[in-house]
């Protein structure tokens, strides 16, 4: 840019906008303080307009990220939801008194795509709740019987699972239906 072309510039807005023909130079110096001050709040008030522009698209795109990942993790959680039944069913058919009586490679290709099927699930945060010999927990467990226990460290611990339990993250899709051990101090 050319220096001269600068200059003239300056000299025509304080010629121009400013000083008047018969000012003394105190008050020139003050009307250009003033405009200078002006110009300054100005500036002040487009920066935090734009930072405040700036901000909330940053919030904006955190807070549509935060909708589209809740609604991915809600669909993953009816699936697994869903997908439970399947797990319970397997269960109920295995535990059945004569599944050792099926064909044993039939039993191996039924089992072997249980297996897979658990361990998708789990990929996915299904944590399967089959809590024996852990401490009772009303959070992740239900009680549905209790058995008479002679040792008093057993007390409160599940003695066997009725009913697994699911757990989505920390979400409990279904708490394990579980039979506990009762110490009776009397």
């Amino acid at each position: 840019m050319d220096s001269n072309k600068t200059n003239d510039s300056e000299e025509e807005f304080m010629e121009d906008d400013i000083v008047d023909e018969g000012e003394h130079k105190s008050d020139a110096l003050k009307k250009i303080r003033q405009k200078l001050r002006e110009c300054e709040s100005q500036k002040q008030e487009y920066l935090e307009g734009w930072q405040r522009t700036q901000a909330e698209m940053v919030n904006s795109r955190r807070l549509s990220v935060e909708r589209e990942q809740g609604a991915l993790d809600r669909g993953k959680a009816t699936i697994i939801e869903s997908l439970t039944g399947v797990l319970d069913s397997f269960d109920s058919a295995m535990n059945n008194g004569g599944w050792e009586h099926v064909d044993e490679e039939w039993r191996k290709g039924v089992e072997g795509i249980y297996t897979h099927l658990q361990s998708t699930l789990e990929s996915h945060g299904l944590t399967i709740l089959d809590p024996i010999d852990a401490p009772f927990d009303p959070h992740e467990h239900e009680s549905v019987a209790s058995e008479p226990t002679e040792d008093p460290s057993l007390d409160h611990t599940i003695c066997s699972t009725f009913q697994k339990g699911y757990k989505l993250g920390s979400h409990i899709i279904r708490p394990a239906k579980v039979i506990i051990r009762l110490h009776d101090s009397g």
